[in-house]
């Protein structure tokens, strides 16, 4: 649920929202654009000053579909609210990375586990999928289940699924390169661990 406390124009009976202006500026369309601004604009100070979890920061962002179901009397108040965010969201940056706060739409979206596994960096991650231009987000969104839910649905909304790693994306299996990196890798680390055990004993 989402609560949104506003000086919005009542009906007659002053029971409830005005949401019938005839031809006249729908006032109350208006505050709730500006409201989901200032919505994105608070996620974002959450995001920066750090002392909350991030993974509980984006798990406030509403589910606008949710909030229309049933509600048709007002679904264009909440339509405006979601418009007044998802601009905001579409060109200004948001997401925490290693190298600042990044637009959405230039961030990658892991969902082989391999940018958070430790296997390769970031800079090495980036290249073998073909997003060197990209950014991942902070090692604490990569296992974010809110995040993840966050992302991908507004990287799919703004026809930037190409963001969207997979394990049965192409360049994965087709990667020589990769695999071979991969298996050289799981070798050292296999390497590591049996001279570890090795000076336990």
């Amino acid at each position: 649920k989402f609560l949104m406390n506003t000086d919005m124009i009542p009906n007659g009976a002053r029971d409830d929202v005005e949401v019938d202006f005839s031809n006249s500026t729908n006032v109350n369309e208006t505050i709730a654009n500006i409201a989901g601004s200032k919505l994105f604009e608070w996620i974002l100070k959450l995001n920066k000053c750090r002392e909350y979890e991030l993974d509980s920061v984006f798990d406030l962002v509403p589910n606008f579909a949710s909030l229309k179901s049933g509600r048709l009397k007002y679904k264009e108040l909440i339509n405006s609210f979601e418009n007044g965010f998802v601009n905001r969201l579409k060109t200004d940056e948001l997401i925490p990375t290693q190298d600042g706060y990044i637009c959405l739409q230039d961030v990658i979206l892991d969902k082989t586990g391999l940018a958070s596994s430790g296997i390769m960096s970031d800079e090495e991650f980036l290249r073998f999928s073909n997003n060197d231009s990209n950014h991942l987000p902070v090692l604490e969104l990569r296992n974010s289940k809110s995040f993840e839910t966050f992302a991908e649905q507004y990287l799919r909304k703004f026809d930037v699924e190409e963001n969207i790693t997979h394990l049965h994306n192409e360049i994965f299996p087709q990667n020589l390169e990769y695999k071979d990196y991969y298996l050289q890798q799981q070798a050292k680390l296999m390497e590591r661990f049996v001279t570890e055990d090795d000076t336990l004993m």
